[in-house]
């Protein structure tokens, strides 16, 4: 979750993200108890990517689940970027890239670079 002051000029070096982790229930589930844990509301117009661990996709139907419940969601942009990562999603979010602020959009540069 983007952290708005952040990009203020008073904001300086705080940090721009926060990021949660929700390791038990359904997609949807994991999606409310994030919404519990912030005082703002998540807003999925703005998720240009999606990491996917390697992991979780061998769990049957696990991605086409979550690929669903963003199709359904009439807040949810049509054109996401899927990211498969090797080991847990977590650890590339959780970088400090050496230009942007935020390793999501950093990791969205990388991708467009990559074709």
């Amino acid at each position: 979750m983007i952290v708005p002051n952040a990009f203020s000029p008073e904001g300086g070096q705080s940090v721009a993200f926060k990021n949660f982790t929700i390791d038990k229930g359904s997609i949807f589930e994991q999606i409310r108890e994030t919404s519990t844990r912030s005082s703002r509301s998540l807003f999925f117009q703005h998720l240009k990517i999606m990491l996917v661990s390697e992991e979780l996709l061998k769990t049957p139907h696990q991605l086409t689940k979550l690929i669903d419940l963003l199709l359904r969601d009439d807040e949810s942009r049509r054109n996401i970027k899927v990211i498969i990562t090797k080991g847990r999603s977590k650890k590339y979010l959780a970088m400090k890239p050496p230009i942007e602020k935020v390793p999501s959009l950093y990791i969205e540069e990388l991708s467009k670079n990559s074709k």
